[in-house]
């Protein structure tokens, strides 16, 4: 039988895959938005990030051809550094404290989005790169998997 966990469950995955499917990002954003409500914080963690990787596993083998590897090095760096070295230190307990920052840092993306997306330029340096992956690989380790941050970092690097 079917629960009411699992049907919310459901429901949130296909809604933020709509998200996802419509706009080209969020479906982390809005799964990890509403996912602590109904299970726990590290478990939405876990999903979110193992769907996103299939996500970003289906995009990669469609658009191989289009890639430019060399320019996602440094990010790729920056951020297997970053969730390294976050993983290493952070126990896997989810705090209070980790839900409500990831409230602001989704309002700041917010801000982000609406009003300076196109006034932020960054020179496409390895520097930058690594700077970038490093960010989103914070956010990545975190809050939520290969998702919005890394997206929100490259789009600064591009």
């Amino acid at each position: 039988m079917i629960s009411f966990s699992m049907l919310l469950f459901c429901l949130v995955c296909f809604t933020a895959a709509t998200i996802q499917s419509l706009c080209g990002f969020g479906f982390g954003v809005f799964a990890m938005c509403v996912f602590p409500y109904f299970i726990p914080y590290t478990y939405g963690l876990v999903l979110v990030s193992a769907f996103s990787i299939v996500i970003s596993v289906i995009i990669i083998s469609k658009y191989r051809k289009h890639i430019i590897f060399k320019a996602l090095l440094p990010l790729i760096i920056g951020n297997v550094i970053a969730v390294t070295s976050i993983m290493s230190i952070w126990d896997g307990k989810a705090s209070p404290m980790l839900t409500k920052s990831l409230g602001v840092v989704l309002i700041l993306l917010s801000i982000y989005f609406l009003f300076l997306k196109n006034s932020i330029k960054v020179k496409p340096t390895f520097l930058t790169g690594l700077t970038a992956g490093i960010m989103g690989g914070c956010g990545n380790a975190l809050f939520y998997g290969w998702t919005s941050y890394c997206g929100l970092s490259l789009g600064c690097y591009r």
